[in-house]
């Protein structure tokens, strides 16, 4: 426990040292989804590319594809979310 102003806090523990060793295991989990799961983690994936987590060449690195293989992966990353997201705006209708 860390303690900080009078509050008790448990200690950060990191499942994955590298980046590497997160993007791996990323692409694992991503390989097994289905459905609803595989939509979410695209949406996951292409924030964390927007938002500057990941570069596109890290990701495609993570995957172990080719320029043209990952452009392929990309326009089904995108599909995927926005599945994703009409799934989130029809679930309260």
């Amino acid at each position: 426990m860390i303690e900080v102003t009078g509050e008790k806090l448990m200690a950060l523990i990191l499942r994955y040292a590298t980046l590497q060793q997160l993007g791996a295991a990323f692409r694992d989990r991503f390989k097994a989804s289905a459905g609803s799961e595989c939509w979410r983690l695209s949406r996951w994936l292409l924030l964390r590319i927007d938002d500057g987590t990941f570069t596109e060449n890290q990701v495609r690195n993570f995957f172990e594809l080719t320029v043209p293989q990952w452009d392929t992966l990309k326009a089904k990353l995108e599909d995927r979310r926005a599945k994703w997201e009409e799934m989130q705006v029809a679930g309260g209708e």
